[in-house]
């Protein structure tokens, strides 16, 4: 009697450290929020942050080339034009009652403010501002160049020129052959001095342009 009497007691202790153990070894499950959606699934809700890589450059292509083009024709209106202020010096020496140092400085200060000016033109482009810079630069440079042609003293013709242009040549360049390397790989180095012999191109149109233009109408 006994024996049989303490039997069931003997399981149900047995029973409770059994469940002890499971709970012990087993691990714990998160809670359930409110709404009945689990912890485990909050991650997921998260924003994804990472960023997929940038498409390769295209390394030809029409758009490629018409900005190569472009780029040779912006450094061609601004190297080439300055390169060529040889022409303008010696007409401004037969016009103008100053030395020829004092009207260097005019082709000068023009060299100057092309390249102080594309420090900024150059944060311009690294913010995404880069077609604002090159539109504002060939509005300088248009006005520029034609005040010059109405100008009569020299401090006008240093404005309208050294100044003027200037500021526009370097808002026009840097942007122009930087966009250039972001279209290219394979093709970087061609695709950059293509539009780096604009200087040349530049040099002789607006030399030749000027030495037979200015006799006939005039400055």
């Amino acid at each position: 009697m006994t024996t049989t009497a303490s039997a069931p007691a003997f399981e149900t202790e047995s029973n409770a450290l059994h469940t002890q153990e499971k709970s012990i070894t087993q691990p714990h499950e998160p809670h359930s929020h409110v709404d009945g959606s689990d912890d485990a699934a909050a991650p997921a809700q998260a924003p994804n942050l990472i960023q997929s890589p940038p498409p390769p450059p295209p390394d030809g292509g029409y758009e490629a080339w018409a900005q190569v083009l472009s780029g040779h024709f912006v450094v061609a209106v601004t190297w080439g034009y300055s390169a060529s202020f040889g022409v303008f010096q010696n007409y401004y020496e037969g016009t103008l009652p100053r030395s020829a140092s004092d009207i260097s400085w005019i082709g000068g200060f023009q060299i100057f403010c092309l390249l102080f000016v594309s420090t900024v033109s150059g944060r311009a482009t690294d913010a995404g501002l880069a077609r604002a810079a090159v539109t504002a630069g060939a509005v300088l440079l248009v006005l520029g160049t034609f005040m010059t042609s109405l100008a009569t003293e020299y401090w006008q013709i240093f404005l309208a020129q050294g100044l003027c242009v200037g500021v526009g040549q370097g808002l026009m360049w840097l942007p122009s052959v930087t966009i250039i390397s972001t279209y290219f790989m394979r093709r970087r180095v061609f695709a950059v001095t293509a539009a780096a012999t604009g200087t040349s191109t530049g040099g002789i149109a607006f030399s030749a342009m000027v030495q037979r233009l200015i006799p006939r109408i005039g400055k």
